[in-house]
């Protein structure tokens, strides 16, 4: 559907009534859509609290079945109500749980057990828009919709991506903290000619996880034999496919993030300690580690003791290019500091302090650089460390950034180091767009869809950065052709 200023009068109307935006909103007096949208409210919340309370009184010792069925036997221990999933999960419990969709019997148009023997039970004593709220939340599936503009304190415009519906949504507490570009999972609900989001999951979904919701669609439209996008009843003969993708999300946006290095292994400080005969046969032996620097130069920073002799000097282990930046020449995979007959190497993975014990001990012989042992800190202590300043921030990186705010040089290499970062990003092959570059995949409406969500998460990133230090955005887009 499109949004009212780019329907016709015979088009369907934005609020998903079915019916023509001429006999529905197009002549709607905005007082009198208020108070459809206050009366659908009211009795929204009249109608969940007696299916609550009937739930709990007929079904409640069925709750910790209807627990496991939602999380597919994944889960560990009792239904808690203080679990976040709750919100998601007891509206699932009564309107959609049917024990026999094990089986592959269960029938998603006449919505879970709870909610059929209430309306058996109840029938007589609803109000028309009782029954119509009813039959909407046993019915209507669950989608992952997609923020396009937001009105606070109002609503939003939302796009399904399953299915390509576009919709105006009423909503007040629901718009606050959104985000164009989040994407909610969830039921909108369409009755008395106003459109509201029924319940929604816990979780936002940001921006980055939108390819995990195209390969669903692109999975789903296989199995279907659906054109581009999916019909409502594709969803919901795939329900369980849907909340399982939405499950899987959530995983991966609350596991605890894993620090890597640029090669992709696990961040690991090793800090190794050997035994040297002198610090100027170490540093003859292991100066050309240092790439591209001649010796002479790497002795500009040195420290000599009082008979002249080399004391203390660092040398940097360097390779060339870099598997993640194609723009890096170089790459440091090591520091090695002498001090004395003592050597310290330091390296950020047990892959590189494996190689780089190996290229010491190969340079120097084994009686010329005798191994002490290594201290590590893990990848978790890392992370506390990171955690325990400043979000995002850690004292060198504040150090860092306020010197660059104070030198306009230094604003400008950091600017252009990005700009061609960014560059460089639109002719990178990525997994995420099945081994396309962002060039390739926008050639494409599926690979064109995760490219702009990957725009928007960089645009997102750099946002809070000073303007002097923000990539030019605007270039990328314009080099891929998107608005």
């Amino acid at each position: 559907m499109a949004s009212p200023a780019h329907l016709g009068r015979n088009d369907p109307c934005y609020c998903g009534s079915g019916k023509k935006y001429k006999k529905c909103c197009l002549n709607k007096p905005p007082g009198l859509e208020e108070a459809a949208h206050q009366e659908v409210l009211a009795a929204s919340g009249q109608l969940k609290n007696k299916v609550l309370e009937y739930a709990a009184r007929n079904f409640g010792d069925r709750i910790e079945q209807a627990w496991n069925d939602f999380n597919f036997g994944d889960i560990e221990g009792p239904f808690d109500p203080k679990d976040p999933q709750t919100m998601l999960f007891i509206p699932f419990y009564v309107f959609h749980w049917d024990p026999k969709a094990a089986n592959g019997t269960t029938d998603h148009v006449r919505g879970g057990i709870v909610a059929r023997q209430f309306l058996l039970d109840n029938r007589p004593r609803l109000t028309e828009m009782e029954r119509d709220l009813l039959r909407s939340y046993m019915t209507s599936p669950l989608s992952f919709y997609e923020m396009l503009s937001i009105q606070p304190e109002q609503g939003f415009t939302a796009r399904d991506i399953l299915t390509n519906i576009n919709l105006e949504v009423r909503e007040k507490m629901g718009t606050r903290g959104l985000e164009v570009g989040d994407i909610l999972y969830g039921q909108m609900c369409h009755v008395g000619g106003v459109t509201t989001m029924s319940f929604n999951a816990p979780y936002r979904v940001p921006p980055r996880m939108k390819a995990a919701v195209i390969e669903l669609r692109q999975i789903l439209r296989e199995a279907t034999g659906s054109g581009e996008f999916l019909s409502e009843q594709d969803l919901r003969e795939f329900a369980d496919d849907t909340r399982e993708r939405y499950l899987e999300i959530v995983d991966v946006i609350m596991a605890p993030p894993v620090l890597v290095n640029t090669d992709g292994e696990l961040l690991e400080i090793h800090t190794m300690s050997f035994d040297i005969p002198s610090a100027q046969a170490a540093f003859d032996a292991l100066a050309p580690l240092h790439e591209g620097v001649p010796p002479e130069a790497l002795l500009h920073s040195a420290e000599y003791d009082s008979t002249g002799a080399l004391s203390e000097i660092e040398i940097q282990w360097l390779k060339k290019g870099n598997k993640k930046f194609k723009t890096w020449k170089t790459t440091v995979h090591g520091k090695i500091r002498i001090h004395g007959r003592s050597l310290e190497a330091e390296a950020n993975s047990e892959e590189r302090a494996r190689k780089l014990r190996k290229e010491i001990e190969k340079r120097l012989g084994r009686a010329g650089a005798i191994y002490k042992g290594v201290q590590v800190k893990s990848s978790e202590e890392l992370l506390e460390m990171a955690q325990s300043e400043e979000p995002g921030k850690t004292k060198s990186s504040r150090r860092a950034e306020e010197e660059i705010q104070e030198d306009p040089e230094l604003q400008k290499a950091a600017r252009d180091f990005m700009q061609k970062e960014y560059e460089a990003w639109v002719d990178t092959k990525l997994p995420m767009l099945g081994g396309k570059s962002p060039k390739q995949a926008v050639k494409y409406p599926d690979g064109r869809e995760i490219v702009e969500s990957m725009l928007l998460e960089f645009e997102r990133t750099v946002q809070d950065k000073p303007e002097s230090l923000r990539p030019d955005l605007a270039a990328i887009r314009k080099r891929l052709n998107l608005q």
